[in-house]
């Protein structure tokens, strides 16, 4: 079968210069937290995470060490570490 009947078919790829598609992006407001409530209901998002068995007791080790429970503790340090930028 020759590729002549059914080459036109196919769609034509455009380049696109990564500058335009760069600047041509819709920006979502995830750079900027102004007008954000930090004491807003957290029902925004949920992750989960998996852990092995050695970070999990860790973890819980260090919560209870400082009085606090396994999911405040982990937000609190990653709080902490968002807000050092690091």
């Amino acid at each position: 079968m020759s590729k002549g009947d059914f080459s036109g078919l196919a769609k034509k790829r455009k380049s696109i210069v990564a500058t335009d598609f760069i600047e041509g992006a819709a920006t979502d407001g995830a750079g900027s937290l102004s007008g954000l409530d930090h004491k807003a209901r957290r029902d925004f998002k949920s992750i989960r995470l998996a852990f092995n068995e050695y970070e999990y007791r860790l973890l819980e080790r260090a919560a209870a060490d400082a009085n606090l429970s396994l999911v405040t503790y982990v937000r609190s340090a990653w709080m902490t570490k968002a807000k050092k930028g690091t």
